[in-house]
């Protein structure tokens, strides 16, 4: 449309060239532009805010043309402010920005921004979305042309890795959604970055012993509580399941020994019900189903003698201190001669085991190899509990927590431990906030879409263009995808065009676009050669030709209405025609009043003349009739004198030919004419009686003249 109308406003100006004339452009007539910056650097993906104002008063038309193939500038031609945003096919742009003022005087400035591009960046893995399990190593990779300085970042924060290269090994505790961020920064200061989100699923540790279960002596019908959470965790701090498996004794004991457990939670029961031992393994499971079993564990089942629990006694099948061969030869067989008397050797008592129980080894050191009285190998204690032993006892809530030690963990201790999927959440806690739980969370800009989780749909709330699937959000809500939203969605080739939009331009469409210097070639398409420009050129030579031609046209009419207004000049009985007749004498008033605007100065000139005779008649009103008269006919004819370069004693013939010989627009001399009549008729005194009336007529026609000038 700028090109259109450039062309227009010369065309106009060819057809006025034959009747205008300007004068030259000084410094008060000519825009004193203003730009501002006038040189900047831009980085890529911003904005450059500027204005281009005129400061002299002179009002002026405001434009501007761009040097460079570059179409991302704005312009308010009212204000001059304009803003420019670099798209990258140029690493520098020149605009041009005039100011034209209504005498035609131009004022220019040319503007150079230097485009700043971020480094360009090469990685792998190609995609930005990976899924690995825990504990699994992955290498991300990455090269910037162009930077000055590169950074790895995990989740926001940075990390050690090469310039090139950063191996990525999740812990047991990372499951969930993580960031990692190449970012590479040029010598300019721009930065560009390639991101990747990394899904970590959670990997399933069996549980493991983490304490060995001691071998307890029980009495018939006694109960011995064991706290399975003591001796068996999970890695993941899930909760476990525990089950108790009886095995038969080895074929040495007389009889196993009739034992029952009952689990409940964490907690095991086992109950002695007949004399004898017995061995039970404990296995726990975690919710993945994967499990751990304990060695086997022996239970000692005792008959009560006297009250007294926990004392072996002869015939309970058990060869136990004090029982020995000669005192107990049910238990312990009978004794063989000996000859010598046992030497014993005993270790210290151990600790005292939850149990109740503490235990000691004693060896024979004299070789008295049949030695069948030994010192006692168990005894029972008074166990302390501890905060550290692994096990729930005291006034303990939990194993080694609550009462006298530590809190125990909670769902509110902003730590991710009790078997909790995520912080404070899952397992024992409620469930972790999630994509498809019905809540508006974890950073979702609507409920279960946008943020962490997958698009938003059109209408519903937004933050940023990669909430929603259309990727538009106006106004914090997802638009529906359209041609004209500037976003490539909806099956879009390019940036609302393809797909269901209209084609994308190209460089063989036949249309000037995308930044080309003429149809298809220039920009991003071939570079433009001589052929190209052929139509521009016949186009222009064209239209020169037919302003040529019509200017000649111009020129022999002008020739032929000059001519014959010259002859009708001339002639008397014709010319009052254009001064009589009304409907022709508008016109020609209303011809001068828009030509007046183009004259000459000496043209202009003249004006100040008439001016000065008007002002001078006006003056006249305050004379006497008599005097009246002659001073009208004095000030007319030295006006016409002053014009036509004529002695005030002129003849009325040649006023005429001096009027058809002065260098005048014709539509003055029309004006003229007619005051040339007026002043024939006052100095004709029969036909203006009265002074007065000859003035006022007088006064009217010298204002006529004042405005044809």
């Amino acid at each position: 449309m700028r090109g259109q109308a450039a062309a227009a406003f010369f065309f106009i100006l060819l057809l006025a060239l034959p009747f205008v004339s300007a004068a030259a452009c000084t410094a008060a007539d000519t825009p004193l532009a203003d730009l501002n910056p006038a040189a900047a650097r831009v980085a890529l993906g911003t904005t450059l805010d500027g204005t281009f104002t005129v400061g002299n008063n002179v009002s002026a038309q405001l434009g501007f043309t761009p040097l460079t193939p570059e179409r991302n500038i704005t312009f308010d031609a009212s204000s001059g402010a304009f803003s420019f945003t670099p798209s990258g096919a140029e690493n520098a742009t020149r605009i041009l920005f005039y100011a034209v003022s209504p005498d035609g005087c131009v004022a220019t400035r040319l503007a150079t921004y230097a485009v700043l591009k971020p480094p360009a960046i090469t990685a792998t893995p190609i995609g930005t979305r990976i899924t690995i399990p825990e504990a699994r190593a992955t290498l991300f990779s990455a090269t910037a042309s162009g930077a000055a300085s590169t950074e790895w970042l995990l989740d926001g924060a940075p990390v050690n890795g090469s310039n090139e290269s950063f191996l990525y090994v999740p812990d047991y505790n990372a499951a969930g959604s993580h960031n990692v961020t190449f970012e590479a920064t040029s010598t300019d200061g721009i930065t560009a970055s390639e991101a990747w989100n990394v899904t970590v699923t959670n990997v399933n540790r069996p549980p493991v012993q983490v304490a060995t279960i001691m071998p307890v002596l029980l009495p018939v019908g006694g109960d011995y509580l064991l706290n399975l959470s003591a001796y068996f965790m999970d890695p993941d701090k899930g909760p476990l399941a525990f089950t108790a498996m009886i095995d038969e004794p080895p074929a040495q004991y007389v009889a196993p020994a009739n034992v029952t457990v009952i689990i409940d939670g964490s907690d095991a029961v086992v109950t002695g019900n007949a004399p004898g031992k017995s061995f039970v393994r404990f296995a726990a499971t975690d919710n993945g189903n994967a499990s751990v079993e304990s060695p086997p564990v022996m239970y000692i089942v005792s008959d009560t003698r006297a009250g007294i629990p926990s004392v072996p006694y002869c015939g309970d099948k058990m060869c136990l201190a004090p029982e020995n061969c000669s005192t107990c030869s049910k238990d312990c067989g009978g004794c063989e001669a000996t000859t010598c008397t046992p030497q014993w050797n005993c270790t210290d008592w151990g600790d005292c085991l939850p149990g109740g129980y503490q235990y000691r080894n004693c060896t024979v050191v004299n070789g008295c190899e049949n030695a069948t009285v030994k010192p006692p190998m168990a005894q029972t204690c008074d166990y302390a509990p501890t905060c550290f032993d692994g096990i729930r006892n005291g006034n303990e809530s939990g194993v080694d927590c609550g009462g006298p030690c530590g809190a125990c963990p909670s769902c509110s201790d902003a730590v991710r431990n009790q078997g909790e999927s995520g912080i404070d959440c899952g397992g024992p806690c409620g469930p972790c906030p999630s994509c498809s739980d019905g809540i508006r969370n974890q950073g979702e800009s609507d409920v279960d879409c946008g943020g962490p989780c997958g698009p938003c749909a059109a209408g519903e709330r937004c933050m940023k263009p990669t909430d929603c699937g259309s990727l538009s959000c106006v106004d914090r809500v997802c638009a529906q995808p359209n041609c004209s939203d500037g976003v490539r969605n909806q099956g879009e080739s390019g940036i609302d065009c393809g797909g269901p939009c209209a084609a994308c331009p190209t460089c063989s469409d036949g249309v000037r676009n995308q930044g080309e210097i003429l149809p298809d070639c220039g920009g991003p398409c071939r570079a433009c050669a001589l052929h190209d420009y052929a139509p521009i050129i016949i186009r222009w030579t064209l239209l020169a030709a037919m302003a040529l031609l019509l200017l000649g046209i111009l020129y022999f009419l002008r020739a032929i209405l000059t001519s014959r207004l010259l002859f009708l000049l001339q002639n008397r009985k014709t010319i009052h025609f254009f001064y009589e007749d009304a409907p022709t004498y508008a016109l020609v008033r209303s011809w001068n009043s828009f030509a007046r605007h183009f004259r000459f100065d000496r043209h202009k000139a003249f004006g100040s003349l008439v001016d000065q005779t008007y002002n001078e008649v006006v003056g006249l009103r305050r004379l006497p009739p008599e005097a009246l008269r002659p001073a009208l006919i004095g000030r007319l004819r030295g006006l016409y004198a002053a014009l036509l370069d004529l002695s005030p004693g002129f003849e009325y013939d040649l006023l005429l030919y001096s009027l058809k010989r002065a260098r005048l627009p014709f539509a003055v001399k029309v004006i003229l004419l007619r005051n040339t009549k007026t002043l024939s008729l006052i100095e004709l005194t029969q036909l203006y009686s009265d002074p007065g009336f000859a003035l006022e007529d007088v006064l009217r026609g010298l204002g006529e003249l004042k405005k044809a000038f």
